[in-house]
Formats: C-alpha cells, sequence, structure tokens
C-alpha cells in the first residue's frame, strides 16, 4: 500500500492562508462587481420595457393611420440613445421595415443580424407577448416586441402581426463599473494582508507546536510506550484530539475483548440468517459439487415429503426429486439445469418442471438455481423452488376461458378458426375435403328481446348440446358469437357429404325447446362453404360460408344452403366495392343528385331529396342499394354523410337565391351515422354557419333506425326536433310499420313507399291501403309524401285523398345541382315556383 504524502506546516499553512485571503479578496472584488452590473441590468431592462412599449403602442397607432413615415420617425429618435445598437420593426416574414441603420432596411433580419433568433421572433407572433433577455455574454439585451401592422388593402381589420427588435449595449458602463471596483481593491488588499500575518502568528503558536507534540507521543506509543500520555492544555480540536489520542492509548488494552465479542456477534448473525432461512415460504437447499444435499429449509423438507433434513443431508439431490421427466423418461445427469450451475457458474430459472416426492408422487415446480461461490471459486449451488400446482389449475383455467365460450363451454371464434387452420393444413397433405358450416337460429333476437336475456342464454346451451350431438367424432362445434354457431367436418370425399351432417342439425330443430313452463320453436339457417372450392383459408371459408347462410334465410329460413359461383361472384362484388369505397370521397367520384318534390294542393315546387351517387372508375356506376350497406359496414358512411348534408345545405342556398322562392331540402340519416356522438352539433352548426332556417331541413330515417331502441337515438331525434328540423320516416309500410313510432317519436312527415303508389292503378285494395296511411298521418298531425308517382294517373289519385306531397319520375328523375338550377323551374303538370312575397 502507498504511502501518504505530507507537507510540513511551518510551509503550507502561511501558502494556504495567503491562497486563502487572496481568493477571498478577489471574490468581495467580483462580487461588487456582479451587484453593481446586476444593477446596471435590471435598471436597463426596466427602461427598455418602458422605452419600447412607448414606442410600440405610438408605431401600432401610426402604422394603423397609415403613417409610415411617422412611425420610421418614431423609431428612429429612439435611435439616438447610443446604447441603442440595434432598434427595427419588422413585418410578418422578418423582413426590416424600418432601421437605424439605413443599410439593412429591406434586408431579412436573420441574414443580416447573426444575434436575431427567428425562433424567438415567431414565438413573440405568436403568443402576442414580448420577449426580452440577456444576451450570453452578458454584454447586450435582446428585445422583441410584437407589432400589429397595417392592414392589407383586402382587410377588414389588421391581421397581421410584425415586431420590434432591439439589441441594448451594456458594455460601456460596465466598463466604467470595473474601473470603479479596481479603485477599492487596493485597501482591501492591504487590510487583507495585515490579517494574513496576524492569523499566522496565531496559528504557530496554538496549532503547529501541539501538532509537533501529537508527533511526538505518536511515536513513542508506536515504540510500545503504551503509558505516554500528551500534555495538551486548553480546549478546541487540538486539545481534543490530544485527549482522544490518550483515549487510544486506554482502548489499545480493551482490543481482546472487544474482538472476542466481535466474533460472538459473527455467530448470532449465522444464526439469524439460519432462521431466516427455516422461516421463508420457499423451499430451499443446498448441494456442493458432487450434487449432494449440504443443507435444507424446513419448508424444502416439508414440500418433498421427508421427516426430517437428515433424510436429505449426503444425498444426491438430482436421484431423489428430479430423477424422471413429467412423461417418466429418465432425466439424465447430464441434462440437469441444476447440475449444469455447477459446470457453467451461470444461474438458471426453470419456469415449469415436475419434481417429485418421498412417496413417488410428483408435483409442478418453479425453480431457481444459482452457483454458491468463496474466493471466487464455486463450491456448490443454492436452489429455490415453489409448488405451482395451484397457479397451473388457475392457469388453465384462464386458458379455457380464452378459448371457450363461456355461455355453452363450446370453441369460441379463435379457437374454432385456429382448428380450421390446423385442418385446412392436414387437408393439404390428405388431399381431403372441409365442410364449414354457418349456422344462425332464425328469429333468436325476438325470443330474446321479448322472453328476456335469462331464456335466451338457456336457448343458446340447449342450441349447443343438440349440435353437438348431431355432428360426428372429430367434428368441431363452436360458437362465433349471438345467435352464431360454426361446425367444421373433416376428411369429407366430396363436397355432397357435408348434406347429411346439415340435414341433420336441421332435423335436430324440430322438436320444441323446452324452458321452464314454455315450449319454443326454434329453426335455423345454414350456410355451406368448402375447402378447398370455396376458399383456401380460414377466413374466406367463413366469409362465403356466412353469405351462404344469408341465401338460406332469403329462401325462407330453417334450411341449408351451398356457397355457389352467383354468391362468389356476389361476394367479389362486395370486396371491390369494399376496396373502392376507400378514398372514393377524397377521389371525387361521389356526387349528390337532388329530385324535386311537389306540393300536391298549391301545384308548387316545395324542396327536393338529395340523392348519394357514385361513380367509379373500375366498377362503374354503383346503385346506392348496393353502396350504402358496405358503407354502412366499413364506418365510410359518417364521412359520405357528412359530405351530403354540406353539399345539400349548399344546394339549398343556391336555389333559394336565384329562385327567390322557399325550398326544404330532404336529407336521409343512416342508423350508423346516430352513433357519431357529434352528429346532432355537426347539423345544427353548418346550418347556422350557413345562415339557413332549420326549417328548411327535413331529415328522413328508416323504421331500421328505431328498432335498436337505442337511448341516443331518441334523444338525438329529440334534439334535432326541438332545434326546429323536420323528421321524416322514410319507406313507411315495407317494415314493421309500428303505429307506436309514430306516436312516439316527433316525426312531421310520413313517406309512402313507392311499391305502394306503384300498386295503385291495379286495385281497390292497394287505393285503400294508401288512403288509410294518409288518413292516419293527418290523424296524428304528420305530413305525407307519396314516393315514386310515374303517372298522371297516380297523381289525380293522390290529390283527391289530399296527400300533401309527391316525389317521383313523373315530376323529375334525379340529377346534378347544375341541372337542378338551370332547368325551368314550373314542373310540366302545371306546378308553379312560390314567388316570394
Amino acid at each position: 500500500m502507498k504511502g501518504i504524502r505530507t507537507l510540513s506546516l511551518r510551509l503550507w499553512l502561511p501558502g494556504l492562508i495567503l491562497f486563502t485571503f487572496s481568493a477571498l479578496g478577489g471574490f468581495v472584488v467580483l462580487q461588487s462587481y456582479k451587484a453593481l452590473e446586476a444593477e446596471l441590468v435590471n435598471s436597463s431592462l426596466n427602461f427598455i420595457r418602458k422605452d419600447i412599449s412607448a414606442l410600440q403602442r405610438q408605431m401600432e397607432k401610426q402604422l394603423s393611420s397609415n403613417r409610415p413615415q411617422e412611425a420610421e420617425q418614431s423609431l428612429s429618435a429612439r435611435g439616438v440613445n447610443t446604447r441603442y445598437k440595434t432598434l427595427l420593426s419588422l413585418d410578418e416574414n422578418g423582413k426590416i421595415l424600418h432601421s437605424t441603420r439605413f443599410a439593412i432596411k429591406g434586408l431579412m433580419a436573420n441574414t443580416v443580424l447573426p444575434f436575431f433568433e427567428m425562433k424567438r421572433f415567431i414565438q413573440v407572433q405568436k403568443n402576442k407577448q414580448m420577449d426580452i433577455r440577456l444576451s450570453e455574454n452578458g454584454h447586450q439585451i435582446f428585445a422583441y416586441y410584437p407589432l400589429i401592422l397595417a392592414r392589407a388593402a383586402n382587410e377588414i381589420r389588421p391581421t397581421r402581426t410584425g415586431a420590434i427588435f432591439v439589441a441594448y449595449d451594456l458594455s460601456s458602463e460596465q466598463a466604467q463599473i470595473w474601473s470603479k471596483v479596481s479603485l477599492f481593491s487596493i485597501p482591501i488588499g492591504l487590510f487583507l494582508l495585515l490579517a494574513m500575518l496576524t492569523i499566522s502568528l496565531f496559528l504557530d503558536l496554538f496549532v503547529t507546536r501541539p501538532i509537533r507534540h501529537l508527533v511526538t507521543g505518536s511515536k513513542s506509543l508506536a515504540d510500545g510506550l503504551l503509558g505516554v500520555r500528551c500534555q495538551i492544555k486548553g480546549q478546541g480540536e487540538i486539545a481534543l484530539l490530544g485527549q482522544s489520542f490518550n483515549d487510544m492509548a486506554t482502548q489499545l488494552e480493551e482490543r481482546f475483548e472487544l474482538s472476542r465479542q466481535a466474533e460472538i456477534a459473527t455467530l448470532e448473525q449465522k444464526l439469524l440468517v439460519t432462521d431466516i432461512l427455516n422461516s421463508t415460504a420457499e423451499a430451499i437447499y443446498g448441494i456442493d459439487l458432487k450434487g449432494e444435499c449440504i443443507f435444507a429449509n424446513p419448508t424444502c423438507i416439508k414440500m418433498l415429503g421427508y421427516r426430517d433434513i437428515n433424510e436429505l443431508l449426503g444425498k444426491n439431490m438430482h436421484e431423489l426429486i428430479h430423477y424422471k421427466h413429467a412423461d417418466l423418461t429418465p432425466y439424465h445427469v447430464e441434462d440437469c439445469p441444476i447440475l449444469n450451475v455447477l459446470r457453467s457458474g451461470q444461474g438458471v430459472h426453470i419456469n415449469s418442471e415436475k419434481l417429485w416426492r418421498a412417496d413417488g408422487s410428483g408435483f409442478t415446480s418453479e425453480y431457481w438455481s444459482y452457483p454458491i461461490e468463496r474466493e471466487d471459486k464455486i463450491i456448490g449451488a443454492v436452489v429455490t423452488f415453489l409448488d405451482t400446482t395451484d397457479r397451473e389449475k388457475a392457469a388453465e383455467v384462464i386458458r379455457h376461458q380464452a378459448h371457450y365460450d363461456t355461455l355453452t363451454d363450446l370453441p369460441n371464434r379463435f379457437l374454432a378458426l385456429e382448428r380450421l387452420s390446423q385442418m385446412l393444413e392436414e387437408s393439404e397433405r390428405s388431399q381431403e375435403n372441409i365442410a364449414v358450416l354457418f349456422l344462425d337460429l332464425d328469429d333468436f333476437k325476438k325470443i330474446n328481446d321479448s322472453l328476456g336475456h335469462e331464456t335466451g342464454d338457456r336457448l343458446l346451451i340447449e342450441s349447443a348440446k343438440r349440435l353437438l350431438s348431431s355432428i360426428r367424432n372429430g367434428d368441431t362445434v363452436g360458437r362465433l358469437g349471438g345467435d352464431e354457431f360454426i361446425i367444421l367436418l373433416h376428411g369429407l370425399k366430396q363436397a355432397a357429404d357435408a348434406r347429411p351432417v346439415a340435414e341433420h342439425l336441421i332435423d335436430s330443430f324440430r322438436k320444441p325447446f323446452l324452458v321452464g313452463e314454455r315450449e319454443l320453436i326454434l329453426t335455423a339457417s345454414i350456410g355451406i362453404s368448402i375447402y378447398p372450392d370455396d376458399g383456401e383459408n380460414a377466413s374466406e371459408l367463413l366469409r362465403n360460408a356466412d353469405s351462404a347462410m344469408y341465401h338460406a334465410k332469403e329462401k325462407g329460413r330453417n334450411t341449408y344452403s351451398y356457397f355457389t359461383d352467383k354468391m362468389n361472384k356476389e361476394v367479389s362484388r362486395r370486396l371491390a366495392i369494399e376496396e373502392q369505397i376507400h378514398g372514393a370521397l377524397e377521389r371525387g367520384e361521389f356526387e349528390v343528385y337532388y329530385q324535386t318534390q311537389v306540393d300536391i294542393t298549391n301545384n308548387i315546387i316545395m324542396g327536393a331529396e338529395a340523392l348519394l351517387r357514385w361513380s367509379n372508375p373500375a366498377l362503374g356506376s354503383i346503385s346506392p342499394e348496393e353502396f350504402i350497406p358496405i358503407a354502412e359496414q366499413t364506418g365510410a358512411i359518417i364521412p359520405l354523410g357528412k359530405f351530403v348534408f354540406l353539399q345539400a345545405i349548399v344546394a339549398t342556398t343556391l336555389w333559394k337565391k336565384k329562385h327567390q322562392s322557399p325550398f326544404r331540402i330532404a336529407i336521409n340519416l343512416s342508423p350508423c351515422q346516430f352513433r357519431d356522438p357529434d352528429l346532432v352539433s355537426f347539423i345544427i352548426d353548418n346550418v347556422n354557419q350557413s345562415k339557413m332556417s332549420p326549417k328548411d331541413i327535413e331529415l328522413e330515417i328508416t323504421e331500421g333506425v328505431l328498432l335498436s331502441g337505442h337511448d341516443y337515438i331518441t334523444v338525438a331525434l329529440e334534439a334535432l326536433s326541438k332545434a326546429g328540423f323536420s323528421i321524416a320516416m322514410d319507406d313507411f309500410g315495407t317494415g314493421y310499420s309500428s303505429l307506436n313510432y309514430l306516436r312516439t317519436y316527433p316525426f312531421n312527415v310520413l313517406k309512402i313507399d313507392r311499391s305502394f303508389i306503384h300498386d295503385i292503378e291495379t286495385g281497390t285494395a292497394n287505393k285503400e291501403l294508401v288512403l288509410a296511411m294518409v288518413a292516419m298521418a293527418h290523424a296524428l298531425g304528420i305530413g305525407v309524401v307519396a314516393e315514386g308517382v310515374e303517372t298522371e294517373a297516380q297523381l289525380n289519385y293522390l290529390k283527391s285523398i289530399n296527400c300533401d306531397y309527391a316525389q317521383g319520375y313523373f315530376f323529375s328523375k334525379p340529377s346534378p345541382v347544375v341541372k337542378l338550377l338551370m332547368s325551368n323551374p314550373e314542373p310540366q303538370c302545371d306546378i308553379k315556383t312560390i314567388n316570394s312575397p
């Protein structure tokens, strides 16, 4: 060990004092300078704030009054102050408008002034607040003040913001301060020198001499003279040091006793560690380099099923608890991770492995093994393990819940599709067919809604049991969700082999379901797709089976249907539409057409219905009946609905401006649009911005919007009705046509579906049905629009029964807004445009 270098107190102590007092004098001078400099900076900052704020107000007033020369004169007047190294005004882009330095006028500030920061200039424009700060070298103050510039010719009020930039020089005043400080540093130096000499004499008398006495005593103690004592009188640290020296000499005699007590404490520490190991909940044992047990805590002994530690000490632990795998095959020593720790010196963590008890029973464990080292050599290993049997059982429950339906205990969608993927891999090797059956319970929603979810759940459980009893061993029944099930049939020689299974599944539902005291009849519709003819992957087969299932429902339900080429074309067409509809709005492929509506009683055009049309370069013209459902399912209906609404507002404004007549635009709302929480605010805000009246907007909804019964739909309709918008029920008569809807919701208009108008001329019953609809609506105070009017006879009948409005090809076909505005406002059937009073 290297010795520690020292210096004589006689040499370094005076030097240290000299250095300390010199540093102290320098510190006093420096602090005085900093205090005066800080005062200078603060006064300068206050001056700049006051002066430039006044200049800012003066220039803004002159600029707003279109007096730029006066603004420049105001700025130049401040330039008389020589401390203003740079003073200029900037436009909104950082170009110099006025400056005390004429040569840089008209240039970009950041190109001619290296200390100008464009980032701070932009921040001042944005926040409209000044930015004033000291430069990094402390010799200048830079200030940025926002400046509202004169308004442009096309502006009502000024909107552009520039800035006033100031570079204020402090260097001359700082030099003066330094000169002042230097003058009074001389007497301070003389005073400190005198103090240094006085302290040096004092230290020699009261510090250096006592320390030399201590050195002499230490040498005597080192020579074995334990009775030596230092005779240092007085108070202070050196006197305390002398006393400590004397105490140390006394304590040397007691060292042996203290050493013995330390050994006792070490032994107690070892016993404490042992107690801790014996009290842990984890099982712990140690082995030597031979793999033989050298330690085991009580938890380990109990967990392994032994009576005491003597049954483990000296025994090879691998042969006792680790000798075979979970499948009962031998566990070779060279493969044992615990023994490998002795060779590699690296710890291991095994998450799950079987250990064996004394009675031969096994349990799943998680264990950690780390080497025991002494003087950088491995002398054994310590193993900590847990019985994870309960944890494995809990994990198995979680895995089961993740892969099986909680209600029916059938494989869920994830597991069913995973099994289908495995079947596809096996079928690719065996060249056998696979059938995917998509089964949906007919009218299950009605039962669920009318009899309650508890009854519905019991029906689903019973249905699952019947499905399981109707399939072959090795086939799979899974629940996709709701009332949808999937059945996977493998090993089929041909597609027709799925037919008997499908028929058996249909027959299994013919027996009534007994739920409580009720007997319920439930049927099912099945769609079938075959691998490899109808798809090459799980998602394609499931999608095609779904399409076939819907075809089975269209055939009358309670039957099955194979996926066909026609369905394949429909699916391909649907996929093509789904692909093309993304981005179609941005590409400008959508256009809003308008079909006029007429007031039958007064023979006038009173409005139009906005109808969305799509023309795609790849697919051509696509009918709304085809693309609207896809837009609803993909979510594209939300931006499309907003597009139609905004276009319809523009068209209405243009119509009223050109013809100076009232005009009401009818706009359809999809059920999906009501899920948008911003729907109501979007409609109200845009109508208000367009200066239109809500009474000029008619919002049409179908019965499908109301079927879900969601509260947010009722809230939205009530909010729109309260705001003054007209609410219309579209396609009345084609669904359930619940009269309760007309009574519950705030409808103003009822639109009779075109199918009823078309059949007016074919029989008396059809006329009476339309008459009943009109009379019922009028009785409820609701106006009526007849859709699909194509003949004069239809129009005459509607007039005779006092129908309010009509719409159809008899008046006009849907047309673009340009054609609508350019066409004659008087319809061919002697309908006249309302003239404003």
